[in-house]
């Protein structure tokens, strides 16, 4: 009689955790609402696809050198793979800089609409150099310039750029190409300048450029990746679409990369939200174990290794080198069943 009580009561328990797992489930849905409101249908998707895989799947990706138009990251990955990533990043930082004499990185848009013709996803950041044009800086401790949109020049020189960078986006819409906009990145480590005068004023450029691109130039194939790095500086569910986490984690000299999953900055990441975001490893220089990512349940919806040099032979170079990575762990990870690449993503969005 004991012994049915104790089947009976395991039995009982079970079911009160499986529920209670059921349930959980239920109650992290992720947002089916993006913030741009009239998006159009190819961005719609490319969400929705991004939706279903999170938490099942990560989406290989590569920052081009988009300083340099004569080297191609995604062919260095496919050499070394046998597989191209799904998604590439490309980056707006020489444009409209007319000092910027040496030409390079002014064909950003045509590659990434090549890019998606070929049936691969498309994420942006932007550089953005000194709105005075003093400088061509972006970096803190190179120009003076600092966020502030009382100033009427100020903010005129804000919204110039906005309104340049605005047009590139517009072709690539008119394209049909949908694009992971991550502009003001890592705002929060204060070595750009949009972060310099901290969170406040870095919200407001936020605010400022969503109500710009969306509301004044009606860009409809833009999904919101906020950067900022820290709870504090995050501007609202609202204003955001997915949340993105900069990572480059430690190598030591002794035991080698840390291809953790990197947990503590995917739970950092969910602090401020309200709802649900989808979350993604925006930049990295090691690419996290997928098995370990799949055991702490911090699958990064994609991941996005920084650009080599362009001396394919340097060691630290952040994918053909093997400082960051080793070559089997590259080559084990682009074959993993859980790791999309461009061949089995078979424009599913």
């Amino acid at each position: 009689m004991k012994m049915k009580m104790k089947i009976f009561l395991f039995l009982i328990c079970s079911l009160l955790v499986t529920c209670a797992e059921v349930s959980e489930k239920k109650s992290e849905q992720i947002s089916s609402e993006l913030i741009t409101k009239k998006t159009n249908n190819e961005t719609k998707k490319l969400y929705s696809f991004l939706k279903d895989n999170f938490g099942e799947n990560i989406i290989s990706g590569q920052q081009d050198l988009t300083w340099l138009d004569s080297v191609d990251m995604s062919k260095r990955v496919f050499a070394l793979t046998g597989k191209y990533p799904a998604l590439m990043g490309y980056d707006f930082m020489n444009y409209y800089r007319a000092n910027i004499d040496h030409g390079s990185g002014l064909s950003q848009v045509e590659e990434a609409i090549e890019w998606h013709k070929k049936g691969g996803i498309v994420t942006f950041c932007w550089h953005w150099r000194d709105p005075s044009l003093k400088t061509e800086a972006f970096y803190t401790k190179d120009t003076d310039f600092r966020i502030n949109l009382v100033d009427s020049l100020n903010k005129a020189q804000l919204i110039r750029d906005i309104d340049l960078i605005s047009t590139e986006l517009k072709k690539l819409q008119d394209a049909g190409v949908p694009v992971l906009w991550r502009p003001l990145h890592e705002a929060s480590g204060a070595w750009f300048w949009w972060g310099a005068n901290g969170a406040e004023s870095s919200i407001a450029l936020w605010k400022l450029m969503v109500e710009r691109m969306r509301d004044y130039h009606k860009l409809s194939n833009l999904i919101w990746v906020h950067n900022g790095q820290h709870p504090d500086w995050y501007p609202g569910d609202e204003w955001v679409d997915i949340i993105g986490e900069d990572i480059y984690a430690k190598v030591d000299s002794v035991s080698g990369p840390d291809y953790s999953s990197q947990l503590k900055r995917f739970e950092r990441a969910k602090i401020p939200l309200k709802s649900n975001k989808i979350i993604a490893l925006t930049e990295n220089g090691i690419i996290p174990n997928v098995d370990e990512m799949l055991k702490d349940k911090a699958l990064w919806s994609w991941f996005c290794t920084w650009n080599d040099g362009p001396d394919l032979q340097n060691p630290k170079n952040f994918f053909s080198g093997t400082w960051w990575n080793s070559h089997e762990h590259k080559k084990a990870l682009f074959h993993h069943k859980n790791v999309l690449t461009l061949d089995n993503l078979n424009r599913n969005y």
